[in-house]
């Protein structure tokens, strides 16, 4: 991912990033409650995800605020979230009992962060140095678990233009990808190999909005505009080249954006965002499902909509064991779960705006977000406990 990315900053969904913690997760999900439009709550804020109004979703940056963009699961006792706090990037750590901020002033810098990506001892958190109404530019530190919390070290990145990155994925310490976009939304991709970040040639057009590594031979990348009614390109990487992979049209010629990426093996894969109407005045979910041999829409419940409800990061554990999460304007978060035939809508014990999801060891998993409220914003945690979601205390950065 994450992902999908709102004023609270740019998310992923990347979740995108959390994709390959996903065999922790069993099928104990599939006995979350689930929910019904007759049962849901009307939130009293609007959302900041799908936007209001008749707005459609977007990802690009907002004004300064607090909340949570991405989130990676190294154990059942030290997993990372990361996003914005005022000006600032903001780190939140969990050590197995309870969630605390991390001290980052060391970094010295303003801006936020996007996303995470785990990878053995330790995780990768991508984003933009800079306000996120000004100039921002691609950011990337490395956090490792110690005994005393979090060590943060910032990492050389190559010479890139105005920016920021939105995604990253590892499959090791010396395999590892960081995507998002550089001046008017051109694609920037980069690589580390163990030592170092370099620039990889990309061949999509449009911002990369999450990159998933299976392995160092199996990567897929999701490209192109921000807008839900004009398709993302779906890119695959055989460790030679890349090519673009056909994926379904939706209601005819009307397109749609995909925000987050998982898997569990070659021929599991997940992709999901979201669709706008004609005139823009809804969004919907979207999932669509790689088989190792082609893409296929998969439909999603209807929720109650005012304005639209849009997924932003998605978590597999299985065929038959998948999450995705998001926004769902005026009503409570979305979260649903596959079941290995279809996905049901499941009870979220709190509003907001969710932009990704990591699964954890025991069947349980953990999505972070945003609420809005008329003066500010604040972020959120909320957890699985293998039986049900649960809000948790997110700390006070």
């Amino acid at each position: 991912m994450v992902i999908r990315r709102n004023g609270a900053g740019l998310a992923v969904l990347a979740a995108s990033s959390m994709a390959l913690g996903a065999a922790f997760l069993t099928a104990a999900g599939a006995s979350a409650s689930t929910t019904s439009a007759a049962t849901r709550l009307i939130c009293p804020q609007a959302s900041t995800a799908a936007g209001s109004g008749g707005s459609s979703p977007s990802i690009l940056p907002g004004p300064a605020v607090d909340g949570l963009n991405g989130v990676t699961t190294i154990s059942a006792k030290l997993a990372w979230a990361v996003g914005t706090s005022g000006d600032s990037p903001a780190i939140d750590q969990f050590n197995g009992s309870k969630w605390s901020s991390v001290d980052g002033r060391a970094l010295d810098v303003i801006g936020q962060f996007n996303a995470a990506a785990k990878f053995p001892g330790g995780a990768w958190a991508v984003g933009a140095d800079g306000p996120s109404d000004t100039v921002t530019r691609p950011f990337i530190v490395r956090l490792t678990g110690t005994k005393s919390g979090t060590k943060v070290q910032s990492t050389p990145t190559p010479k890139l233009g105005k920016g920021q990155l939105l995604t990253a994925s590892a499959t090791s310490a010396k395999n590892a990808w960081a995507g998002g976009f550089v001046g008017k939304f051109a694609s920037v991709l980069l690589h580390w190999n163990g030592k170092s970040w370099t620039r990889s040639p990309f061949p999509g057009k449009g911002g990369i909005t999450s990159v998933l590594a299976i392995s160092a031979k199996n990567v897929w990348a999701l490209s192109g505009t921000l807008h839900g009614n004009s398709s993302s390109q779906v890119w695959h990487w055989s460790g030679k080249a890349w090519r673009q992979s056909t994926i379904p049209a939706r209601n005819g010629k009307l397109g749609y954006t995909l925000d987050g990426l998982s898997a569990t093996s070659a021929k599991d894969v997940w992709a999901v965002g979201f669709t706008n109407t004609d005139g823009n005045l809804q969004t919907f979910t979207v999932s669509v499902h790689w088989n190792g041999s082609k893409w296929t829409m998969v439909d999603n419940p209807s929720l109650p909509i005012t304005d639209g409800d849009a997924f932003a990061g998605v978590g597999a554990a299985a065929p038959n064991d998948a999450w995705a999460v998001g926004d769902n304007v005026h009503f409570p978060a979305v979260i649903e779960h596959w079941n290995g035939t279809s996905w049901k809508a499941v009870t979220s014990p709190s509003c907001g705006a969710l932009s990704a999801i990591s699964l954890a060891p025991g069947g349980k998993a953990w999505a972070v977000g945003t609420i809005p409220d008329a003066q500010d914003t604040t972020p959120f945690i909320l957890q699985f406990t293998g039986k049900a979601w649960k809000k948790v205390p997110a700390p006070t950065n």
